[in-house]
């Protein structure tokens, strides 16, 4: 293999596959879209869902659990077509400029787009919530929540003899009476509400506890009443945080968030009270657990995991990243999750840079990865394509593809510690090397899939028997993954939840690519301009579709509806762009290669 053009592979057009690679990049208009549907966690909460949206989160799980495995499997066959056909120096030459230039100037002109957006979308729900908060206000003159943040002790006991909640996050900002108490730094408050019925372990609306926001301002006596009652240093919020994190925030995100809660704060006082309390939870979290000897002990802990699982599951992740895995943390490789959460450094990976367009960012590594191996396996005189054809074109993939995936598949979620359906995401400037490693998995294959130069015949050949198969495949790893208690899946289940989600992607992915052979394998111009069109769709689509969800969501219509509105929506005003301003323009060249009207002279059709 001295002479990578010489090298076999099937030369022909994959219509199919580069419609399909556009359709998964598509789907991620109908995932952003679905995720106003879900109660928490995103800009805004559309007001037209009912209970806790488990629909739109079944939805969500579905196209996420296969929608990038697929996106990347046909970026790894498009990026080994492009090297048999033109070579590797013309290869890193077009993915620099079709997708890491665009990410570039992406992240100029895009993501603040996207941020803005989210803060408009942000500040109307705010708003709304704000006018019904007013309105109580004029019933009641005072809340609980008031009443803590200004540390009224007395108030708080007025409101508790008439019966008031002491332990539900507000309306306005999903604010617990203990978070407000954390907030400003109200000690004897926070004891009063922990002696009188508040549990240590309740939720913020945002997922967050109590104790993310004292050490999000730096209160130290808060923190420290906190461990004294239970509180848990290992309590994650949704998007993987511990409470040492919030003590790490950069100063825009905290000067962001201060804003939006209405607090004040000197810089210096606050620094000066977060290094205390990063010193305070880094010993809790390196204590040993108190249950190894002394009496009585493993009741304790017992009540401890009682009391965190009546909370609604609010620290799955209780094990200390820094204890011996023999001693029973659970956890495979403590050491990388401290690297990846705890250390300073890990904003490298965690602090969100890329946004939606994070997956251009690994497509770069990875093909820097596939240039680095191609060239030294033509150094080498080594062939790429050791695999036996049955084991890339026919349902015998599934013995080494599912098995090899799962090992990826593991260490999503804090190795299962947190529930997650599907890979993990990372936005920040370093790819997380398990994600990364999950997805170099299929765009391996994708690679791979290419030299068989088998035209799509074999590969997917089963697909009106493996997607519906796919879809109880699902549901049963959907059951598995998120437990009815709230919990995680553990000893059996957790096995059985990795093998279903490895199944689904690999199902959907293979399922998927024969039904495009059948359809669309000689080709469909409307197809192919849509096709062209994904990527302009899919870098602009979150600005917006965000924005139209700050628009709407008070809209009184049925929430299915009002999803298939945002999506049309947004994908026609997008078109109409692409159409008229950009497709013709430097914008589409840099984004798809020069494009020509009808009844220009053509020129060569541009590698993909």
């Amino acid at each position: 293999m001295t002479n990578a053009k010489q090298a076999t592979g099937s030369m022909e057009r994959r219509h199919d596959l580069d419609a399909l690679r556009s359709f998964a990049m598509l789907l991620g208009i109908v995932l952003h879209g679905a995720l106003a549907f879900i109660p928490g966690g995103w800009a805004v909460s559309d007001a037209s869902v009912e209970g806790d949206g488990t629909p739109f989160a079944v939805l969500v799980a579905a196209i996420h659990g296969f929608r990038m495995p697929v996106f990347f499997l046909m970026s790894g066959f498009f990026t080994a077509m492009l090297w048999r056909q033109r070579g590797l120096r013309a290869l890193v030459t077009h993915r620099a400029r079709r997708v890491l230039l665009p990410l570039v100037v992406a992240m100029i002109v895009v993501i603040p787009l996207t941020w803005t957006a989210w803060g408009y979308a942000e500040n109307a729900s705010k708003a709304v919530d704000d006018g019904a908060a007013a309105e109580t206000e004029t019933v009641a003159e005072d809340n609980v929540w008031q009443a803590a943040s200004r540390g009224d002790v007395a108030a708080l006991e007025r409101h508790a003899e008439a019966g008031a909640p002491l332990d539900v996050p507000d309306p306005a900002l999903g604010t617990t009476p203990l978070g407000w108490a954390a907030l400003h730094g109200h000690v004897h408050v926070a004891e009063w509400l922990l002696d009188n019925g508040a549990e240590v372990h309740t939720l913020n609306g945002d997922g967050s506890t109590a104790m993310h926001s004292a050490a999000f301002m730096g209160r130290v006596e808060v923190v420290r009443l906190l461990l004294e009652r239970g509180g848990d240093p290992h309590a994650r919020h949704p998007n993987g945080a511990l409470p040492i994190h919030s003590s790490l925030a950069d100063p825009g995100t905290t000067a962001y968030y201060v804003g939006l809660l209405g607090l004040s704060y000197d810089q210096a006082v606050l620094d000066a009270g977060r290094e205390e309390v990063v010193q305070l939870l880094t010993e809790a979290m390196e204590r040993p657990k108190a249950a190894d000897d002394a009496a009585g002990a493993d009741e304790e802990a017992d009540a401890a995991g009682e009391r965190t699982d009546a909370a609604g599951g609010v620290a799955p992740y209780r094990d200390d990243p820094h204890a011996d895995v023999d001693e029973g943390t659970g956890l495979l490789v403590p050491w990388y999750w401290d690297a990846l959460y705890v250390q300073q450094w890990g904003g490298l990976f965690t602090y969100d840079v890329f946004s939606h367009l994070w997956f251009l960012w690994y497509l770069v590594w990875l093909v820097g990865a596939f240039a680095l191996i191609a060239w030294a396996a033509g150094r080498l005189g080594l062939s790429l394509s050791r695999l036996p054809e049955r084991l890339v074109v026919t349902p015998a993939l599934y013995l080494w593809a599912v098995p090899v995936t799962m090992a990826a598949q593991y260490f999503m979620g804090v190795e299962g510690a947190y529930p997650e359906f599907g890979a993990d995401t990372f936005t920040g400037l370093l790819p997380a090397p398990h994600v990364l490693a999950y997805y170099a998995v299929f765009f391996g294959f994708g690679a791979v899939y290419f030299g068989r130069n088998e035209s799509g015949a074999r590969i997917g050949r089963w697909w009106q028997l493996t997607l519906p198969l796919a879809l109880v495949v699902l549901l049963a790893g959907l059951v598995l993954t998120f437990p009815e208690d709230g919990g995680t899946a553990k000893g059996g289940a957790r096995w059985g939840s990795l093998f279903f989600q490895a199944a689904y992607a690999w199902m959907m992915a293979l399922g998927l690519m024969g039904l495009f052979r059948a359809v669309l394998g000689a080709g469909n111009a409307r197809v192919r301009y849509l096709s062209d069109a994904s990527y302009w769709l899919y870098l602009m689509h979150l600005p917006l579709i965000i924005a139209l969800q700050g628009l709407s969501f008070e809209w009184a219509l049925p929430s299915a509806l009002k999803l298939l509105l945002l999506i049309a929506v947004t994908t026609g005003v997008l078109l109409v762009v692409y159409e008229w301003g950009v497709r013709y323009t430097p914008v589409g060249t840099l984004l798809n290669g020069r494009r020509r009207r009808a009844g220009s002279p053509a020129g060569p059709s541009p590698a993909r």
